[in-house]
């Protein structure tokens, strides 16, 4: 083995697993990609009520007068890549997990991280949500104080109104995991996950049909408290490519070049597929030529960024960084919390004249921030996180990654 593949822990985490041993090993480059996946989900969430054409299948409480097209860019550009990359991280880790717990206490730990959270976010957060939006439209005089009980709304609002709100994602991610220890279990020994052309054209092909089917996949919203087949299919895909990654050792592949060049094409591609995004939507969302269009820039768009970043993220080497710790840590319950810290903000400032871009900039700190807040008082160290994050979750240490794997056996003995 040459010095550079000795000292990269993609290649180094991968050599442990092909030879049936795991390598306690963090990639701080994808932390560092989920703590700003974090950070762009908020972003996404203060801009709703500042685009300048509502998301279909959205009941917000809020709408801004103005709307901003800086915010609009910006938003577009964070809604069709965000959730697929935080499913191909999340398929990375649980290929990871797999390999070193096996499938019975995989599944069992995944699951715990997963229900636990999606319980308790139902039983706390998504009420907060129910009252908050409701008092938001009795407020402005769209409905009477009476629906304070009955909970009843009209039309679009009632079908638009109940489901998972943004925890729809831990729904989704539980039964990937169990879709994915069944398949490890019961997949043939031979067979393996290779990572080609033909298998990408495929994923493409299949992604394209999931959103021509269906686009408020991403270009609206849909929501329940179970999941839709189409969205299910579609962000498999990306769950699924997560796992081939890891398996793949894709991340020793991938150079910081080829990174950059990748997120230059995403630029390019995005330049193309905005002007579909807004035909579709001035069309009031019916299928017409611009969504075919946009259902095709879409996927790549996301592709190509998602590995552009993962492959910069390669040189993104910082361990036993206590704030990398921390913030990698603290990401998981932001995203638990900002959603409605974000309705709430907007609506206080509502009834304020100042720009569009003000009200989003003010809200994207003031839901960050009290987030974070929030988890360093209530629930880093205390037994909330212990639901949250499981026994010295919090706590977990980030080996140093150059350093070789016999000098870790000598540390562990």
């Amino acid at each position: 083995m040459n010095q550079a593949s000795s000292t990269n822990p993609a290649i180094l985490s991968n050599n442990f697993v092909q030879s049936g041993r795991f390598i306690q090993y963090r990639a701080t480059g994808l932390d560092l990609l989920k703590i700003m996946g974090t950070l762009l989900v908020v972003i996404l969430h203060a801009a709703i009520p500042y685009i300048n054409v509502p998301l279909p299948g959205l009941a917000w409480p809020v709408h801004n007068v103005t709307s901003s097209s800086l915010v609009t860019v910006v938003f577009w550009s964070i809604q069709c890549f965000i959730m697929p990359l935080f499913f191909v991280l999340a398929g990375y880790a649980a290929s990871a997990m797999f390999v070193k717990y096996g499938p019975q206490k995989y599944f069992w730990l995944r699951e715990k991280r997963i229900i636990y959270p999606l319980f308790l976010g139902m039983i706390v957060i998504l009420p907060i949500e129910t009252y908050v939006c409701t008092l938001s439209w009795i407020a402005d005089g769209r409905y009477p104080f009476a629906k304070i009980y009955s909970l009843k709304f009209a039309g679009e609002d009632e079908r638009n109104f109940w489901g998972l709100s943004h925890l729809w994602f831990l729904l989704y991610l539980g039964i990937y995991v169990g879709l994915h220890a069944l398949y490890e279990v019961k997949k043939p020994r031979s067979f393996q996950i290779k990572l080609n052309w033909i298998t990408l054209l495929c994923c493409f092909i299949g992604m394209t049909m999931c959103l021509w089917l269906t686009p408020r996949i991403t270009l609206g919203f849909r929501h329940d408290f179970l999941p839709f087949t189409t969205n299910l299919c579609y962000y498999g895909i990306w769950f699924t490519f997560g796992l081939a990654a890891f398996k793949t050792n894709l991340l020793a592949k991938l150079t910081p070049d080829f990174g950059g060049i990748c997120c230059m094409t995403s630029l390019v591609i995005f330049g193309l597929m905005y002007p579909a995004i807004k035909g579709h939507l001035e069309s009031d969302g019916q299928l017409s030529q611009m969504t075919f269009l946009a259902t095709l820039f879409i996927p790549l768009y996301a592709a190509f960024l998602i590995v552009g970043l993962i492959a910069i993220s390669n040189c993104w080497n910082m361990p036993n960084q206590t704030w990398l710790k921390y913030l990698t840590a603290a990401s998981f319950s932001v995203y638990l919390l900002h959603h409605p810290l974000c309705i709430i903000t907007q609506i206080g400032l509502h009834r304020y004249e100042f720009s569009p871009l003000l009200k989003f900039s003010i809200v994207s700190l003031i839901s960050l921030s009290t987030s974070l807040a929030i988890y360093e008082t209530c629930i880093r160290k205390t037994w909330i996180g212990e639901i949250l994050y499981g026994n010295n979750q919090l706590d977990r240490k980030i080996p140093v990654a150059s350093e070789s794997p016999t000098l870790q056996t000598k540390h562990a003995a």
